[in-house]
């Protein structure tokens, strides 16, 4: 999750301090490519989305609110909003629409 301070976001650095940070407290192990997906730099295809995140953005391509998507998919707003910003940050864009127009250019025929 990309931290945030008074509603801006905070620099590169501290972003992977605090992903840092999280890594060590969870015992986990961060590889080179999650962390650049943390920081929010451009994934080269669509295919890091998670399944879920998948689903939000179906939702989100036929035009529904985050309310409506939380009630199809039976989670809250704010995780329906966290999915949004992880997909955007995945693909490089910080739009719905450029998400949706995104994520339509790569599918297949």
């Amino acid at each position: 999750m990309l931290g945030r301070d008074n509603g801006r976001r905070w620099g590169m650095s501290d972003e992977l301090d605090e992903a840092a940070d999280i890594a060590r407290q969870t015992g986990a192990h961060v590889i080179a490519d999650d962390a650049r997906l943390f920081v929010g730099q451009p994934a080269t295809n669509a295919s890091r989305l998670t399944a879920r995140e998948r689903q939000v953005m179906d939702e989100v391509r036929r035009g529904a609110t985050n309310d409506q998507i939380g009630r199809t998919l039976g989670i809250s707003r704010a995780t329906v909003r966290t999915h949004v910003e992880h997909v955007f940050a995945k693909l490089g864009v910080s739009t719905r629409t450029a998400a949706v127009a995104h994520l339509t250019d790569r599918e297949p025929d």
